[in-house]
């Protein structure tokens, strides 16, 4: 559908569809986000509130964070393994290595040494060291080992999303630790 057709009340039916109230605000963020880019280039009128923009946020509860058990861990990577192995890597460094969404988005094969057992951060999310050593467990190793290592860059665009989602409906338990 062309841009100049997509109205707010489109884009808040599309939001709708999204389960969980953290994703669809992730995904209307970055539809807001296109939106201001096409105003700056002067493809819509800069002084104009764009339809994204008249797309209302949900409502995220507070929620406690969680840790998952041994058990739905393993669940995790077993089923990110067989079914998405894409996106393996992904969860291995979220998970054993504690990096963020941003560092995981620009992580790259090349700043991984799997055979001295650390990687290199080198972008990282505002206020946090740029660039530093993160320490890989002989766990983390041996999973990154199992992954495919062809592409540049170790995760996908919205690689976490699409964990968190896969995870969710194949276990609730993965998402929701007891």
């Amino acid at each position: 559908m062309p841009i100049a057709d997509l109205t707010a009340r489109i884009l808040t039916e599309w939001l709708e569809a999204i389960e969980h109230p953290v994703s669809r605000n992730t995904y209307r963020k970055r539809i807001v986000a296109v939106w201001r880019w096409c105003r700056k280039q002067g493809l819509l009128p800069r002084v104009a509130t764009t339809e994204a923009e008249m797309t209302e946020r949900a409502r995220e509860d507070q929620s406690e964070i969680g840790i998952l058990t041994v058990p739905a861990w393993r669940r995790a990577l077993e089923l990110i393994r067989s079914n998405y192995p894409e996106n393996l890597a992904t969860l291995v460094l979220a998970g054993f290595a504690g990096l963020r969404r941003a560092e995981l988005h620009a992580q790259r094969w090349r700043d991984i040494h799997l055979e001295r057992g650390f990687l290199r951060v080198t972008k990282a999310k505002r206020n946090t060291p740029s660039k530093r050593l993160v320490q890989l467990c002989p766990a983390a190793v041996q999973w990154l080992m199992l992954c495919d290592k062809t592409e540049k860059q170790i995760a996908p665009p919205w690689s976490i999303d699409r964990i968190r989602k896969v995870c969710r409906e194949a276990d609730p338990v993965i998402e929701c630790p007891e």
